[in-house]
């Protein structure tokens, strides 16, 4: 018992005389703490017997026995030293262990009421002993387990070498199962676009798993599936039905088998390799065609993807060795691919790419679109001004190199900023040609082409000229002095004769100084400057001409010089946004064209951004898209600028530009629940553009995208139509804004 000592005894010699019997006893530790009993003595009747009891269990105690009669008391039994029995521990528990779930486990129990030494702790599994240990703690860790098996404990007390009662047994408990190994994703070759597979293997202690949970997951994605577990050591699971071009990563979990008294348990998840879905292609048409490009368009394919390859080349050739052409803007719908040559069959076809790494995949190419490029006459050669009147212009011109049609003539075409447009045509054995009828003093640009049955070929690169100026004098009074303008052409030659000895004597105009430029609008620059050095006559500036490059966006404008003014302005216009352009001046009299100043260097404002779209979810994460705004790469940086709706704080981050790059995105930390608002603008060195539009969103809820009006330039008088199509998730609300 753990709370009673049986004390027995015999009686001393000539026990008969004895009345009765005292027991005295006190804990061993404790020599003050004494009690006693007394036992009477009945002949016969006597047991020898007494139960001490209200004992502390597994405690030691020292009893002895004193006989007594009516003489008194005789002397007392020699000290016999004897232990209470240990109380049974309770509460026995097995937990997993944080340290390793898959071989070991963790048994705690409650200390009994007491002395106890220690403990001997017995762990089993279906119901055989499988180890035992001896601990003076109140926990033990039970180590070299079988992963995912089911386990369960008890524990003795001991004090002194006696042993409590066998507490109950514990709950019963399971290791986890042995992680997978060798997660791997793969695709299929059946269905690259929407299948993906899971391979892993088990190596030890397969017998004891019953299931595998495999998680597949990516941006849009989360799928989880429980699949049950095969006899041998290796498995797979194939998704189907997956977004094409998404990336996507695979976690395998082994489970334990579960019963009634021991759940099952899972491993530790084992992740694998992030691999794409191939994209699918885009199927591109035949939207226009010159004799030197072909325009495609196409409907976006579904899924996700970053790029777009075009494949094209000669029919009759081999598309295994085609030309290439990488569209780097996803968002595209056509393209002009430029380069070809006339009159020739070309085959096309497309493919779609997700991803800008290594591990990016490509769909398989589209099916192949023909087209057939138009007959062309190149252009003409050696383009030379040969004389100029005050309404006549004089040019020449050889054949041209590259023409596959009979060229039936040639159309010279003159052009300036104040006339109408005028053209002549001549025979196809013409090399020359005047145009007549145009305006004194006017910048004209002489252009000219062949043309056959099909039309017009290409036109040959502008040759400026500039007619000259007309002044009505009579010619009797230039005949002794030198005129200030020029004259009207006449007959005679002493007349003729006069004005030439006359230009000579002009001065040769200079370079125009002090030239400063100012970018003031994303598409206009101001532009000043101060006339050229020179004395004499080399002040009658007739006028100045303002050229700009690069060639793509390059341009020319005349300016009339303000009279007594030595400072000269003028407003360019036409620019790109976001480009360097070198700007001169030169300037001209009746001598001809002056030194070209030094050329000055100017970038225009950034254009505006797009935002495309807006992606937040409930982790507190926000991202936004945005297209490169239109016009040159010169950019250094966007400004991303956000704040919640009824704050004060703005919150301002900066995305290094790419050269070459369209398409930005950028993330930002939001609060859940909460509005808030979003905008970016571009920068370089002349300062910042003006921001995108103003987008607002409902964190962990809202999702922008891009909406196009199917009216788009004018005002439409009563209402707009607008289209669009749905985003990839589902989304309660949609933001539709018009600019």
């Amino acid at each position: 018992m753990t709370t009673q000592i049986q004390v027995k005894w015999s009686p001393p010699i000539g026990g008969d005389a004895v009345s009765s019997y005292v027991i005295d006893w006190r804990p061993t530790s404790d020599v003050t703490n004494t009690a006693s009993a007394t036992v009477s003595h009945i002949n016969g009747t006597m047991s020898y017997v007494y139960v001490i009891e209200n004992l502390t269990p597994g405690k030691s105690y020292d009893v002895s026995v004193t006989a007594a009669n009516a003489a008194g008391f005789g002397e007392p039994s020699s000290t016999s030293r004897l232990r209470t029995v240990p109380a049974q521990p309770s509460n026995v528990i097995m937990t997993q262990q944080n340290n390793d779930k898959t071989t070991s486990l963790l048994v705690t129990w409650t200390r009994p009421q007491g002395e106890v030494d220690s403990y001997l702790v017995k762990v089993y599994r279906n119901n055989s002993l499988t180890l035992s240990a001896i601990t003076n703690m109140t926990s033990f860790i039970a180590k070299g387990l079988e992963p995912g098996a089911a386990y369960s404990a008890s524990v003795t007390g001991i004090s002194d070498q006696v042993s409590s009662e066998e507490s109950a047994r514990s709950n019963e408990q399971r290791t986890n199962p042995p992680k997978p190994i060798d997660v791997k994703l793969q695709p299929t070759h059946e269905n690259k676009t929407s299948h993906l597979n899971v391979m892993w293997s088990m190596t030890n202690y397969s017998y004891l798993v019953s299931s595998y949970e495999i998680t597949l997951s990516s941006f849009f994605q989360i799928l989880t599936v429980q699949h049950p577990a095969g006899e041998g050591s290796f498995s797979n699971y194939l998704f189907n039905d997956l977004i094409p071009g998404e990336n996507y990563v695979a976690s395998v979990q082994a489970v334990s088998p579960s019963s009634v008294k021991a759940p099952g348990t899972q491993s530790e998840a084992v992740t694998s390799n992030s691999q794409r879905t191939v994209p699918k292609p885009p199927k591109p048409d035949v939207e226009a065609t010159t004799s030197n490009t072909v325009t495609l368009s196409w409907t976006q394919p579904e899924g996700v993807f970053t790029h777009y390859n075009i494949f094209y080349a000669k029919a009759g050739g081999n598309m295994a060795g085609s030309s290439f052409v990488q569209i780097i803007d996803g968002y595209s719908k056509s393209y002009v691919v430029s380069g070809l040559s006339s009159s020739s069959e070309y085959f096309f076809q497309m493919s779609s790419v997700s991803g800008n790494d290594s591990k990016s995949t490509e769909s398989e190419k589209s099916d192949p679109v023909t087209a057939v490029t138009a007959e062309i006459i190149g252009q003409p050669q050696s383009v030379q001004i040969t004389s100029t009147t005050s309404t006549t212009i004089s040019v020449s011109w050889s054949q041209p190199v590259d023409y596959n049609v009979v060229i039936s003539g040639y159309r010279v075409s003159c052009t300036s900023s104040d006339d109408e447009p005028t053209s002549v045509t001549v025979s196809s054995s013409a090399r020359s040609a005047t145009i007549s009828g145009l305006t004194s003093n006017t910048v004209y640009c002489i252009t000219i082409a062949g043309t056959s049955s099909q039309g017009d070929g290409a036109y040959s690169d502008c040759v400026k000229a500039i007619t000259s100026k007309l002044n009505k004098v009579s010619a009797a009074s230039c005949k002794n002095r030198l005129c200030p303008y020029d004259v009207p052409e006449f007959s005679s030659t002493k007349i003729l004769l006069s004005v030439f000895v006359y230009s000579i004597n002009y001065k040769a105009l200079g370079k125009p100084k002090t030239i400063t430029m100012t970018s003031d609008t994303i598409s206009t620059a101001d532009l000043s400057w101060t006339s050229p050095e020179g004395g004499g006559r080399a002040a009658n500036v007739t006028r100045y001409v303002v050229s700009w490059s690069p060639p793509d966006n390059g341009g020319f404008v005349d300016v009339i010089p303000l009279p007594g003014s030595n400072t000269m302005f003028t407003k360019l216009k036409g620019l790109k946004s976001s480009s360097n352009y070198y700007i001169s001046v030169a300037s001209q009299n009746h001598v001809g064209n002056g030194e070209t100043s030094e050329f000055v260097n100017i970038t225009t404002l950034p254009g505006t951004p797009y935002v495309t779209s807006v992606s937040t979810s409930s982790s507190y994460s926000t991202y936004i898209y945005w297209n490169k705004p239109d016009g040159g790469d010169v950019i250094d940086d966007f400004l991303v600028e956000y704040w919640r709706e009824g704050s004060s704080s703005n919150y301002r981050y900066t995305k290094t530009a790419n050269p070459g790059t369209t398409s930005y995105s950028y993330s930002f930390s939001t609060s859940y629940g909460y509005d808030y608002t979003v905008r970016v603008s571009a920068r370089n060195s002349e300062g910042t553009g003006f921001p995108s539009q103003n987008v607002s969103f409902t964190a962990g809820y809202s999702f922008f995208s891009e909406v196009a009006a199917t009216q788009n330039f004018e005002r439409p008088s009563t209402k707009l139509d607008f289209n669009w199509e749905s985003p990839q998730q589902n989304r309660d609300q949609l933001l539709v804004r018009v600019d």
